[in-house]
């Protein structure tokens, strides 16, 4: 796969005035722009896996694959329109299909490097097609944590700042609770 771990480390949160919990690492990844195709299909792959749904009870089923179709169907069309089709030019990012990118890559390494579970794609179960009004992905960590993630990608800067004040609303709108 495309993605590379190229840093995990644990923040030292005292340096900045703060308790020691909860604990904060710091994870770097890397994607390399000539595998844009590639990670292009490896997200259509993503959105597709309903493997997990063999858990669930035939309601939550079929409630999950009636929310999560009409998503699935126009970004997987999007993603093959814009990085599939002949007219693609390689190394070339849009916001949209990066921020999937990062959503996907980031739940990955954060499966590779702590052992957590992936949870679905939250684009495919909020109440709109796209454009989530919430956190972009979740992993359920070993210790049975649910952890909440934003996704962010900007072609022409990083989107840490967007990201993270992103996050403080959804602190502060309780969006955790909401979306447990």
């Amino acid at each position: 796969k495309g993605m590379n771990i190229v840093n995990v480390q644990q923040i030292d949160l005292t340096q900045y005035g703060l308790a020691p919990h909860p604990a904060v690492f710091e994870l770097d990844i890397q994607i390399s722009k000539a595998q844009i195709p590639v990670e292009a299909m490896q997200i259509i792959t993503w959105l597709q896996d309903t493997s997990w749904l063999a858990d669930l009870d035939d309601i939550d089923h079929a409630n999950y694959l009636a929310c999560a179709e009409p998503t699935i169907t126009k970004l997987c069309q999007m993603i093959i329109d814009e990085y599939l089709s002949a007219s693609y030019t390689p190394g070339k990012l849009k916001d949209d299909l990066g921020e999937y990118l990062v959503s996907m890559n980031a739940q990955e390494a954060l499966v590779r490097a702590f052992t957590h579970a992936k949870i679905p794609l939250a684009e495919l179960w909020k109440e709109k097609v796209t454009g989530n009004p919430g956190f972009d992905f979740h992993t359920l960590s070993t210790s049975d944590i649910i952890v909440y993630g934003e996704a962010k990608y900007k072609s022409k800067q990083n989107g840490y700042h967007d990201a993270f004040n992103k996050i403080d609303v959804f602190i502060k709108n309780n969006k955790m609770k909401r979306e447990l």
